[in-house]
């Protein structure tokens, strides 16, 4: 993942905290995808603003045709 965000000077070093906000999935997704999304908080700074930019994420997963799957909560 790093190798692909090096050419927008960016970088993961905790999965979970660096995707929280969903800036870096949503330039992970345009890297990968070739493809931009229009409008997203490139400088999240609230709850509401990460919540939206992981909801444009999903959305543009799914316009891509990428699989999401869920994770399982507990020990089920």
């Amino acid at each position: 993942m790093n190798k692909h965000l090096k050419e927008r000077d960016m970088k993961i070093e905790n999965l979970a905290k660096d995707f929280q906000d969903g800036v870096l999935l949503i330039n992970l997704l345009e890297i990968l995808s070739g493809q931009q999304v229009k409008t997203y908080y490139h400088e999240a700074t609230r709850l509401y603003q990460y919540l939206e930019n992981l909801e444009i994420a999903v959305k543009f997963m799914n316009y891509l045709a990428l699989p999401i799957m869920a994770t399982p909560q507990g020990n089920e």
